[in-house]
């Protein structure tokens, strides 16, 4: 038997729902002579296939086959042969549908002419007739009976194959439809929120024009739409981050050169994150698709082990180095900085060690170290940070220095975790990410530029998924790391196995989520705060506002969209093999996020509400010291 995939267009398309794209060769070529000719046009369903090979090679037909046998191809066999292949068939289909149907009994009884009949008294009446009539041939041996039960058979089969076929292809239209206005609602909630905060937050320049980089980050997002429905586009979505990444960079580099008031520290900070988006993008550069294309993970991988080992130990200091500096730049007082980097030296030397030499035992330890070192922080962070700016010196100005110290604090083990599950040629490219983050951080520091809140938070967003794609990830499964989710179990979780294949998947979203605490240290949060009132309430507007609002609002927009084209795509040839994965990483992805969020949520409603207990005990003592008149 010969058959081709698919058809095509007279302009080459193929893979979509048309006619020419679905309509294929079915050759059967055999020592016996079939009955159909050559020049006949005669036609099957796809899913009469399996059923007539497994009986063309005496096997058991599948249980879950809807097909009906092409019975012509057993033109060959005896009256009789064909017959038992009709009733094997029907049997199948029979047993099948009693899966589906709630009414299980069949029973002459219930073929009682003129009485109204249910879908599986239908079904029922049809079968039994059909082997009753066998029956009757198998004693009189006629040729009028054999074609009367194959007609019996055959509109057994036509009725039980559409009925099943129509089951398995037919959509609950209401609860789509319901689903669909369900994220309609939330996105035009999410965005009508944000464009309102937008509004307050800017209210004096919302009547101005819009920016390039303002205009180029829906842009970006309409674009992504647009690619939605094209296959090739969406296996191959890890160019349009990288691309859309870089030229967003590109604009913001434009945007410091002109500007008056930048500096040479902004300028450097975009062409490190550019520097290190490229090498990134060469990095797996040759995907599943394209792997004749040369990239730096296969020239490491065929240069040997010593290589590897190395660049995951050069790797590992450039974290360290890099988060080292970023602490110091918040200039914090030594006893507090100390403490800090005392609770991350022990981990850091079970990597350090664990890279030359693996043990399941030590990495244990540091997923044990490495939770209690962030918790710890978390909770006692906000205790120990003086209620003031460490710089500013404005009153209440700790919480941002709180939120800072424990958003670098999450970045930090963040990061030394994925040097543990990462495979060991990633571990460059988690370093870069790191790099990527704080360079846009620094870039973004600078006021002077008056780059909006939310173009900062949609451009992290942005590095966010590019490193997705730079970390390995496709819109594929087969680039799932299976073997990294089993680092350090010492016995089968699937529970554990699934949290950790989730974190090695979604490194690079996550940790862009998690350093938008860091992005807090340069607002001014002293316009909500002075000695005698504070206000929480805008603090946390200010903090979460933006970091929560538009991360959510971006997702919603490409979850709605990618749920309407999969649908659209149904019919598609490559619905299971391209759509459907790329909608499982779109439902993960939504679900990164709003974990994401809710990190950032917690944490910044705890050290509001830490700061609030300790100014009102300052308040408290202060009252009491005042002498009585």
């Amino acid at each position: 038997m010969i058959v081709s995939d698919h058809g095509m267009t007279e302009s080459g398309n193929h893979g979509g729902s048309s006619y020419e794209e679905t309509d294929s060769l079915a050759l059967f070529v055999g020592a016996e002579k079939f009955s159909y000719a050559p020049e006949t046009n005669n036609k099957a369903h796809q899913v009469d296939i399996a059923v007539t090979l497994a009986l063309l090679f005496g096997v058991p037909i599948p249980r879950n086959n809807v097909g009906t046998v092409m019975a012509e191809v057993f033109s060959f066999l005896e009256d009789e042969q064909k017959l038992r292949i009709l009733q094997m068939n029907s049997w199948q289909l029979m047993r099948l549908l009693q899966t589906h149907l709630t009414e299980s009994g069949c029973g002459k009884s219930s073929c009682v002419s003129g009485s109204g009949k249910t879908g599986a008294e239908r079904f029922c009446c049809l079968y039994l007739d059909a082997t009753a009539l066998h029956e009757n041939y198998s004693r009189s041996g006629y040729a009028n009976d054999y074609r009367t039960v194959a007609l019996a058979y055959h509109n057994f089969l036509r009725t039980a194959t559409e009925w099943l076929s129509s089951r398995a292809t037919d959509k609950p239209i209401g609860l789509l439809a319901s689903g669909i206005a369900a994220m309609l609602l939330s996105c035009l909630g999410l965005m009508s929120l944000l464009l309102l905060f937008n509004q307050d937050t800017h209210f004096k320049n919302s009547m101005q024009k819009w920016h390039l980089d303002e205009i180029f980050i829906p842009a970006v997002i309409f674009i992504l739409i647009i690619s939605m429905g094209s296959s090739s586009m969406v296996e191959e979505e890890q160019y349009i981050w990288h691309f859309m990444t870089s030229s967003l960079y590109l604009i913001l580099l434009r945007r410091a050169i002109q500007s008056k008031a930048s500096h040479y520290h902004q300028i450097y900070s975009v062409i490190t994150v550019l520097l290190c988006g490229r090498v990134l993008r060469g990095w797996h550069q040759g995907g599943v698709n394209w792997s004749y294309l040369p990239d730096i993970s296969k020239f490491l991988e065929q240069s040997g082990t010593l290589h590897i080992k190395s660049l995951q130990l050069l790797s590992t200091i450039l974290v360290i180095s890099t988060c080292l500096l970023v602490l110091l730049a918040l200039k914090l007082r030594k006893r507090v900085a100390i403490i800090f980097v005392l609770v991350y030296i022990f981990p850091v030397l079970l990597i350090l060690k664990q890279i030359f030499q693996y043990q399941d035992s030590i990495i244990q330890i540091i997923y044990a170290v490495l939770g209690i070192s962030t918790v710890g922080i978390f909770v006692a962070t906000p205790w120990l940070m003086p209620l003031q700016n460490l710089q500013t010196r404005f009153p209440f100005g700790g919480i941002g220095d709180s939120v800072f110290v424990i958003g670098w604090c999450y970045v930090f083990s963040w990061c030394l975790l994925q040097l543990i599950l990462q495979q060991p040629v990633n571990s460059m490219p988690t370093s870069l990410l790191l790099m990527q983050i704080v360079a846009s951080i620094r870039f973004f520091s600078d006021r002077d530029l008056h780059v909006k809140q939310w173009v900062k938070v949609a451009a992290l967003y942005y590095v966010g998924m590019a490193g997705h794609f730079g970390l390995g990830n496709t819109n594929t499964l087969a680039t799932i790391d299976v073997a990294g989710a089993f680092v350090g179990i010492s016995s089968h979780s699937t529970i554990i196995s699934g949290i950790l294949m989730f974190i090695i998947t979604y490194a690079s979203p996550m940790l862009v989520l998690l350093s938008m605490l860091m992005n807090v240290f340069n607002k001014d949060l002293s316009a909500f705060a002075n000695v005698q009132n504070i206000d929480f309430g805008h603090i946390l507007k200010m903090i979460l506002g933006y970091n929560c609002l538009v991360p959510l609002g971006l997702n919603s927009i490409l979850l709605l969209s990618y749920t309407i084209v999969l649908l659209l795509m149904q019919n598609h040839l490559f619905v299971w093999s391209v759509f459907s994965p790329k909608y499982l990483y779109v439902c993960a992805t939504t679900a990164c996020v709003y974990i994401g969020v809710s990190i950032l949520s917690l944490t910044t409603a705890y050290i509001c509400m830490v700061f609030g207990i300790r100014v009102t005990l300052k308040r408290n003592r202060s009252t009491e010291r005042l002498p009585c008149q």
